[in-house]
């Protein structure tokens, strides 16, 4: 038995926990078949404590905690230091939250401004950019809700710099909205340029105001109306033109069939159609008989369902 308590002292010295079954396969079964005991109640007669040996006290604890604290700027969590919580309860009477009463660490959750910046710029150091929106929704809400900053605008006063803002200027923004308009024929449109939208809109201006700015029409003229053919609004000058132009090309003056968009231009503002060709100067259509039937031929018309010359 003496022997036993050896073994299972040394185990314990060289590991900092209790035995299992699997580590002492034949002292297991030594105790079972000669002192109808097991290993843990064994262990238990002994005196030593379950679990994992600590070699924690109340001054490396607080060290621990200290040291915790200065480089991330917050209280531990217990998942963070387990180990360390259930030695305060086990043996010191107290908690990881209590020491860090004792200590004078502001509870988690606590926000100032200075620990705001502090958490940007340790945030900058090891990224080398801000952080987005995206990655820290606490603390932009806490800055919109407590103070009159933002997330972006305290990055912009701290001189923060993104990855996409280190080399953008506004030469840069009026280039690149250039080549857009260039490449694609149109205004960019916020989704299109969101990266430039956010840089203008930190610096007082939009994506609009900058295309206003740059005189770039919403789309690029067409080739009709480079050409000075296509008219955008039609006047009694361009329609008496036009009627003209269909003289001159089948020798006859116009039906308003012939010609739909210039009668409803004129029906649309109360023109007669007559009155407006006898203005145009147009030559009279021809009356008498349609030259398909000749001179001294009958014109058929209907007459209850039958064809009948007309005498």
């Amino acid at each position: 038995m003496g022997r036993a308590r050896e073994a299972v002292f040394a185990f314990y010295e060289e590991h900092d926990h209790r035995p299992r079954n699997r580590d002492m396969a034949g002292l297991t079964f030594w105790l079972r078949t000669a002192a109808s005991l097991t290993l843990q109640r064994f262990c238990d007669e002994l005196g030593l404590p379950p679990g994992r040996r600590t070699k924690h006290t109340l001054k490396t604890c607080k060290q621990v905690v200290t040291a915790f604290y200065e480089q991330h700027k917050r209280r531990p969590t217990i998942v963070e230091m387990s180990p360390v919580d259930q030695w305060l309860r086990s043996h010191a009477g107290t908690t990881l939250q209590k020491l860090g009463d004792e200590l004078g660490f502001p509870p988690r959750g606590h926000r100032t401004l200075e620990s705001c910046r502090m958490g940007l710029r340790s945030f900058y150091e090891k990224h080398g950019r801000r952080p987005t929106v995206i990655e820290e929704p606490r603390l932009n809400a806490w800055l919109k809700r407590n103070t009159e900053y933002s997330l972006g605008v305290l990055c912009d006063e701290m001189g923060l710099l993104g990855r996409s803002y280190a080399k953008r200027t506004l030469e840069n923004c009026q280039k690149e909205v250039r080549a857009f308009w260039e490449r694609c024929g149109r205004r960019p449109r916020v989704k299109d340029l969101v990266n430039t939208h956010r840089w203008l809109y930190n610096h007082g201006s939009s994506l609009r105001k900058l295309c206003d700015d740059l005189d770039l029409p919403h789309r690029p003229p067409s080739k009709r109306e480079i050409q000075g053919i296509y008219q955008m609004g039609r006047t009694s000058d361009s329609c008496r033109e036009e009627l003209l132009n269909f003289c001159k090309k089948h020798g006859r003056p116009p039906a308003p069939r012939d010609v739909p968009k210039v009668y409803q231009w004129l029906h649309r503002r109360g023109i007669p159609w007559k009155r407006f060709c006898e203005e145009a100067a147009l030559p009279s259509r021809k009356k008498g008989r349609p030259r398909s039937y000749g001179r001294g031929a009958a014109i058929p018309f209907v007459k209850n369902g039958r064809v009948e010359p007309l005498r």
